[in-house]
């Protein structure tokens, strides 16, 4: 009599070589199908390639998420399907904090341009030591330093597979703007004897050192000192101002006019 062989239908399975990826990272999927399949449709949702013919083919995924995959497979006498549902799970890798700044010696009161360089990144939590604002969520920040001092700033990165940390110690360093001397008098024409009041214009003095020629006191620490000249005379004066960011010297020669009292009658208009 005659023998009849039936071919078993195909049975479809596949497995891959690993089932958790970082972003970019790339599965080998392989046909585990039984009954001598001939064809093959793939479907990677998520994947490059996103569909495939090959038996045992090789897909790549380039954004996080958690995916399906489904294999249909076919011989002669039929076919059968497979889904193997939240099969793939694709992770961001792990965020790296690192940043840069325009400048990290500044003077009071002017600003550092903060540029990100993390890696892996999606939000941003920064720390600003001695800073306006003292703390943003903004990727690339603009910082203001008011006060003279060296400082730390610290970026922590996260995305939703991580988190990562810098510090970066005694980064920023500002000082005191440097200071320019400048003053005025009461009076620059004057007898004998009679007082000058001196006043200050200096812009970021900390401490003052007055020279007063032919005056009382010949020198002076203070603000704004007051000085009598006991001699007739034309003199100079000096003012030097400093702070931790510098010095500056303003001198005014000839300022102070000194002359005798009969000096002063003789040359009187006269009045009748």
């Amino acid at each position: 009599g005659l023998i009849t062989v039936k071919t078993q239908p195909v049975i479809a399975e596949f497995t891959a070589d690993k089932n958790m990826i970082l972003e970019n990272e790339a599965v080998a999927f392989s046909d585990r199908s039984s009954n001598n399949p001939t064809s093959w449709s793939w479907s990677f949702p998520g994947g490059s390639p996103a569909v495939s013919n090959e038996q045992n083919p090789k897909v790549s995924y380039k954004t996080s998420g958690i995916y399906d995959v489904k294999l249909k497979v076919a011989n002669p006498n039929g076919s059968d399907s497979i889904v193997k549902s939240r099969f793939i799970t694709v992770k961001m890798a792990a965020p790296v904090a690192d940043f840069t700044v325009d400048r990290n010696l500044l003077t009071n009161g002017e600003s550092v341009q903060f540029t990100d360089l993390s890696q892996n990144a999606v939000s941003y939590t920064w720390t600003f030591q001695g800073g306006t604002p003292a703390t943003s969520t903004e990727k690339n920040p603009l910082v203001a330093y008011a006060a003279e001092g060296t400082y730390a700033v610290t970026l922590t990165v996260t995305n939703p597979d991580g988190a990562d940390t810098e510090t970066k110690t005694g980064l920023i360093t500002v000082r005191m703007t440097a200071p320019v001397a400048e003053f005025t008098a009461d009076r620059i024409s004057l007898l004998k004897n009679e007082p000058v009041q001196f006043t200050d214009l200096s812009t970021y003095a900390i401490s003052y050192a007055w020279t007063f020629d032919g005056g009382t006191p010949a020198a002076s620490t203070e603000k704004n000192p007051k000085v009598v000249y006991p001699t007739a005379g034309v003199y100079s004066v000096t003012l030097t101002v400093t702070n931790s960011g510098g010095t500056d010297t303003e001198v005014k020669t000839g300022l102070i006019t000194v002359a005798n009292p009969e000096t002063a009658e003789k040359t009187a208009p006269y009045c009748t």
